[in-house]
């Protein structure tokens, strides 16, 4: 059993996961590459489940968080090239349309910046696993057993996949003492109002069970996004179309205004234009009507089809 050292500079490692010392931003990232891979699934018109179930053991000084799916699954080739870096390794840089989350950096960077952890997954009937975790001298470092081997009913049954399934597993032992560990309901509500994931609770089954409790009783908690009373002003999807180089690109825009003062920065922020194109979410804003005297009170999406292209 042999450890690497993970082949991407070190001190970019260590500044980029301090972004992701937070485990509301871990969740976003694991949230959003279960998300993706199903998206390939469904573009390949493949049937799937499109749930996601996060886990959540909260202790004195430290915590464990798992995200499972039961999407694509990664062949051991796949899992070795997430732990290189950057957006070469993203589905955006490849020509597909789902992209997302931090282009291909933010996996590992999640697991770094909150502790430990490791990942299992299942493809093909082939069961892989990657521990990633910092040896004696700091290094980060990772270890992929050796190989992969055939996923036995034990890996099955401890993945939550049916024989024969594919998904991934991600678990992650919090032990950074600067993480703020949230209690569970605070964390169900940071996460359903997080803005980044607002549209996934529309489209997936979130789940988010409590660790601490006995499992007889651990009974899920679904994350849904609730929006507030409020008015349409313009919508719902009208249709709008901008010019660029010379090309024409069509969007939708619903805009409504709240009866009470939303919330105005940070990733639970309420106002503003959630803008998606495909799987991306690409700003939550209102451009030059920033902060502007009334705009504490509007929100809505825009979907641009285009601009995922423009992106990749």
């Amino acid at each position: 059993m042999a450890i690497l050292t993970l082949p991407v500079d070190q001190r970019i490692i260590d500044i980029d996961s301090q972004r992701f010392a937070s485990i509301e931003k871990a969740l976003v990232e694991l949230v959003t590459n279960s998300d993706d891979s199903y998206s390939e699934l469904e573009q390949a018109a493949s049937g799937v489940t499109g749930s996601i179930l996060i886990r959540y053991e909260r202790h004195d000084s430290g915590a464990v968080l798992t995200v499972a799916d039961q999407a694509e699954g990664m062949a051991l080739a796949k899992l070795r090239s997430i732990l290189t870096y950057g957006g070469a390794h993203s589905n955006l840089s490849a020509g597909g349309s789902t992209g997302r989350g931090f282009f291909g950096r933010g996996l590992k960077q999640a697991v770094f910046g909150l502790g430990h952890g490791w990942i299992e997954t299942v493809r093909d009937g082939r069961f892989s696993r990657v521990d990633l975790f910092r040896n004696e001298s700091g290094s980060y470092v990772y270890d992929d057993q050796d190989g992969d081997r055939p996923a036995d009913s034990g890996d099955y049954s401890r993945l939550g996949l049916e024989e024969g399934g594919h998904g991934t597993h991600v678990t992650i032992v919090v032990d950074n003492p600067q993480v703020n560990l949230p209690y569970f309901r605070s964390l169900v509500t940071a996460v359903s109002n997080n803005f980044y994931l607002r549209d996934i609770l529309v489209r997936r089954r979130l789940d988010l069970v409590n660790g601490n409790l006995p499992r007889k009783r651990a009974t899920p908690t679904p994350l849904r996004y609730e929006e507030p009373p409020s008015e349409e002003l313009l919508g719902p999807q009208l249709m709008g179309s901008f010019a660029f180089q010379n090309r024409g690109y069509d969007f939708t825009l619903t805009l409504r205004k709240a009866a009470a003062e939303l919330i105005l920065r940070g990733d639970e922020r309420s106002s503003g234009l959630l803008v998606v194109s495909g799987t991306a979410v690409l700003d939550c804003q209102f451009f030059g009507f920033e902060g502007q005297m009334g705009t504490e009170y509007l929100y809505g999406t825009v979907t641009c089809p285009g601009l995922i292209a423009m992106l990749a």
